[in-house]
């Protein structure tokens, strides 16, 4: 992730750039002298927080649009065997996330929860939850279900 280690090498690359551009630009050399009334590394440390900021906050966005996203599905557990004719499906995911179960889209809530029953049929059930970010990154739980027949009386 980025650490305090990150920070620390992007503000010596940033100060190193920065230190050579203000001795060498003539753009530089205007700012130096229109910021004269500040010392010159008050200035510069400014400047190199908002860069280091920005830095900061474009790997975590990027971070954020590269990692998949949260899925957890609560119920039911994996294995589960039942003679009841459906099950609820419950989870949560991030928000802004398309949740689809067995091909069913779900509704969400804002705190990214979701609720869905789903039918069961005697014998092996794969139950597939699926969510998908806005720019396409998935996360998939699957779960399997077995559905006991109800012994008939003949």
């Amino acid at each position: 992730g980025m650490g305090a280690l990150d920070l620390t090498r992007i503000l010596g690359v940033c100060d190193s750039v920065f230190g050579t551009a203000v001795h060498t630009n003539p753009i530089g050399k205007v700012l130096k002298t229109h910021l004269i009334n500040f010392p010159q590394l008050f200035t510069r440390s400014i400047i190199l927080c908002f860069v280091a900021v920005a830095f900061v906050y474009l790997g975590v966005q990027v971070r954020n649009v590269l990692k998949s996203p949260e899925l957890v599905v609560i119920t039911p557990i994996d294995g589960t065997i039942t003679s009841q004719p459906s099950v609820i499906v419950e989870g949560r995911s991030d928000k802004e996330v398309s949740v689809v179960i067995n091909g069913e889209q779900v509704f969400i809530t804002e705190e990214g929860l979701f609720k869905e029953t789903v039918n069961i049929q005697p014998g092996l059930n794969v139950i597939k939850v699926t969510a998908t970010k806005k720019h396409g990154r998935k996360a998939e739980v699957l779960r399997q279900i077995i559905g006991k027949t109800k012994l008939s009386i003949k």
